[in-house]
């Protein structure tokens, strides 16, 4: 389904190529769970503090999500890091 849609899917003059492989995403998929799952946690943990704290603490986490995203984005398509 998904080689279906990137073959059809043109921007300009060009098409989409897919070619990634099951592996590669499950691969892709992992990494990012277990480069993100831990900043989760943490953010988490400093939100419950924050309230007891009345601070605001997802602010940290928002830039920190913006500076990681360009590298996890190539990985869920199923491309090399």
């Amino acid at each position: 389904m998904r080689r279906c849609r990137w073959a059809n899917t043109r921007l300009g003059e060009d098409g989409f190529e897919y070619s990634g492989a099951a592996k590669e995403l499950l691969i892709g998929f992992l990494a990012a769970l277990a480069a993100l799952a831990p900043l989760h946690v943490a953010s988490f943990l400093i939100g419950i503090e924050a309230e007891r704290l009345q601070a605001f603490a997802s602010v940290p986490l928002g830039l920190l999500l913006v500076v990681l995203g360009p590298f996890a984005a190539p990985r869920s398509r199923g491309e090399p890091a």
